[in-house]
């Protein structure tokens, strides 16, 4: 038996005009410097009182003073930082507090602002944790909606997923999150596995006109699969799974093959997840990797390779 030992892998502006009674000129290149100083000086001003809010803050949270939080929490949401996992911190662990209401209350209060300034990736984390706090909460189906087409620009179906999954609307928004999960679940050019007979096949993506999955097959190209049950039928491949390289690197895999047997032993171990015998090594390999004529001399290389190998542990 073989077995692997491996654990897991300056800003330009344009010049401002003044105007005067008769008269219009530009800002002189020193007055217009000035006004940009000055502009520069209220933005280091707000990040500089946002840094002293979110330091006081998080005093408050380790002394355990809530009053004191949510007093800095009400501030801090005029001046929300570019950096929030603090504050998402703080969040979680009120909720390990028992605090869920005050929890649940400083998340309705930032999320306002990240809206308005289209922090659309800041803003999906917050609105999640909301859900968590509250199955519920309504009128979060919009913010959720412009959050995936931001998050999934490159993906041409969002808007039909959004609209399939009814995102926008749901009430409670829990199962349309759920739908979006698994409409989101593959992305083309990721190598899936068919265990039941299909093989092994590339994710072209999702049809425009009825969102179905689209995967080419060895035997079956542009084959459709229903989203819904896709994730049951087919299992994402590792890139540098020794399966996926048959169809998106032969060369690469044929080399390793050739110039170096402990490592293909080593990932033929690591995708089955555990200890193989040689008619196991062997049923994974031949014919498609390794031709059934030099399976044997590939067997005593692999074999001698493994015994050296520090992630492989081999058995009489």
């Amino acid at each position: 038996t073989i077995r692997s030992t491996e654990v897991g892998p300056v800003c330009a502006h344009r010049p401002r005009c003044v105007s005067r009674p008769g008269q219009v000129r530009p800002l002189t290149p020193l007055r217009n410097a000035r006004a940009f100083r000055a502009l520069f000086r209220r933005d280091f001003d707000k990040r500089t009182m946002a840094s002293e809010l979110i330091e006081t803050l998080l005093q408050a949270h380790r002394s355990g003073d809530l009053d004191k939080l949510e007093e800095c929490w009400l501030e801090l949401v005029d001046a929300v930082p570019a950096d929030i996992a603090p504050l998402l911190g703080i969040v979680d662990e009120l909720v390990e507090w028992g605090e869920t209401g005050r929890a649940l209350a400083m998340l309705e209060l930032l999320s306002p602002p990240l809206r308005a300034s289209e922090r659309w990736a800041d803003l999906e984390p917050v609105l999640r944790r909301t859900v968590k706090l509250n199955p519920d909460a309504e009128d979060l189906g919009p913010d959720f909606a412009a959050c995936f087409k931001h998050m999934f620009s490159d993906n041409k179906t969002i808007d039909l997923f959004i609209e399939k999954s009814r995102l926008r609307f749901a009430r409670p928004i829990g199962t349309a999150l759920d739908a979006m999960a698994t409409f989101l679940a593959f992305r083309p050019d990721e190598i899936v596995l068919h265990e039941g007979g299909w093989g092994i096949g590339t994710v072209l993506g999702y049809d425009p006109l009825d969102a179905m999955l689209v995967v080419d097959f060895a035997e079956k190209k542009g084959h459709k699969v229903n989203p819904l049950a896709a994730a049951k039928l087919l299992k994402k491949l590792d890139p540098e799974d020794f399966r996926a390289l048959t169809v998106t690197d032969p060369d690469k895999l044929a080399t390793i093959t050739k110039d170096d047997p402990g490592e293909l032993l080593k990932r033929v171990l690591k995708a089955r997840k555990g200890p193989a015998t040689a008619a196991r090594v062997k049923a994974a390999l031949v014919p498609e990797v390794v031709a059934a004529k030099s399976w044997t001399s590939w067997w005593g290389k692999a074999r001698r390779a493994a015994e050296k190998h520090p992630m492989i542990r081999c058995n009489a």
